[in-house]
């Protein structure tokens, strides 16, 4: 969260972390998908759909720095081919620091709905 303090000359940006809330670059779990430039946009999606057919009923989508944009594009790809079927239950936006630089990133977190 980042809160700003207007003074008369100045504004002053403060951030103030969220404490429930923790994303590592380098974890992955068995339901998550970090997207990257390796793959195309169908690639991801046919990953995901198998993941569903495989029994799971949520996988997390991940996209940082330049990924964002794919990121978006998987999970709009994915709607339109599922529809309903598939239910965007979280979005989570954000940055963290990584070699003194910090990078962007975006999580979307999918339920299967049958």
């Amino acid at each position: 969260m980042i809160k700003a303090r207007v003074t008369d000359r100045q504004i002053y940006f403060s951030f103030i972390p969220n404490p429930y809330h923790e994303l590592k670059m380098g974890v992955k779990k068995t339901n998550e998908v970090l997207i990257s430039r390796a793959k195309s946009v169908e690639d991801y999606v046919l990953d995901i759909i198998v993941m569903f057919n495989q029994g799971m009923d949520e996988v997390e989508i991940k996209g940082f720095g330049n990924g964002i944009n794919k990121t978006v594009a998987v999970y709009n790809l994915l709607k339109e081919r599922l529809g309903d079927g598939v239910l965007l239950e979280q979005a989570n936006i954000g940055s963290e620091v990584k070699d003194r630089r910090r990078i962007s990133y975006i999580s979307l977190k999918l339920k299967r709905v049958y």
